[in-house]
C-alpha cells in the first residue's frame, strides 16, 4: 500500500534542500574567491575644454589625490590638495610648463597642451627632507612640437593633515618627443 506524504513534511523537505543549495553556493563562492588575487583599480580623471584648459587628479599617496589646472593662457600648472583633519585646501604647486617646451631655444608660440596622470611608486632620491616624490607621474604634451614632459610633485605622508597653508615643488623628471619633425607654424 502506498503510504500518504503529508504537506508539512514537503515544506520542510523544500526547506532543507534550499539551505542545502544556498550553502554549496557560498562554499564554491569562497573557494573561488581565494584562488583568484585580488588586484586595485584606478581611475582619475582628466578634463579639457575647446580652450585647451584642462583639469586632471593626481594621486599622491595610498588615500589621497591632489587636483591640478593646465592654463593654456599663462602656460602655469596649478594644483591643491585637501587635508584630511582640516578638510581645506592646504597643499599647493605652481609651475611653468611653457618655459619646459620650446623651438629653437625659444617658448613655442600659442603651445597646444594635453595632460593626463598615472601611478608611479618613485623611489627616494637626494635623501633629506622634502625630496619624497608622489606616487604619481604627470605628463604634459605640446601638440604643436610633439614634445612630452613628465613631472613629479613633492609629497610627504604628514602634508595630508597639515592645517598650515605651504606651496611645494613640481619638477620636471624628464622630456622627450612622442612624434618625429615638427609642425609647421
Amino acid at each position: 500500500m502506498r503510504e500518504i506524504i503529508k504537506p508539512e513534511i514537503i515544506k520542510r523537505s523544500h526547506f532543507i534542500w534550499l539551505a542545502a543549495g544556498v550553502a554549496v553556493g557560498v562554499a564554491v563562492m569562497l573557494a573561488f574567491q581565494a584562488q583568484v588575487p585580488s588586484q586595485s583599480i584606478h581611475a582619475f580623471g582628466t578634463h579639457g575644454n575647446d580652450n585647451g584648459a584642462a583639469l586632471v587628479t593626481v594621486p599622491l599617496d595610498e588615500s589621497l589625490e591632489g587636483v591640478f589646472f593646465l592654463d593654456p593662457v599663462t602656460g602655469f600648472l596649478s594644483g591643491a590638495a585637501v587635508s584630511t583633519t582640516s578638510r581645506k585646501f592646504t597643499t599647493f604647486y605652481r609651475h611653468n610648463v611653457s618655459k619646459d617646451f620650446k623651438v629653437d631655444g625659444k617658448p613655442v608660440k600659442d603651445p597646444q597642451f594635453l595632460i593626463v596622470s598615472g601611478v608611479a611608486t618613485m623611489t627616494n632620491r637626494g635623501g633629506g627632507r622634502g625630496s619624497q616624490i608622489a606616487n604619481s607621474i604627470i605628463y604634459v604634451a605640446e601638440v604643436k612640437t610633439g614634445q612630452i614632459a613628465a613631472y613629479g610633485v613633492q609629497w610627504e605622508k604628514n602634508y595630508k593633515t597639515s592645517a598650515t597653508r605651504k606651496p611645494r615643488l613640481i619638477g620636471m623628471l624628464d622630456q622627450g618627443k612622442f612624434r618625429q619633425g615638427e609642425l609647421e607654424e
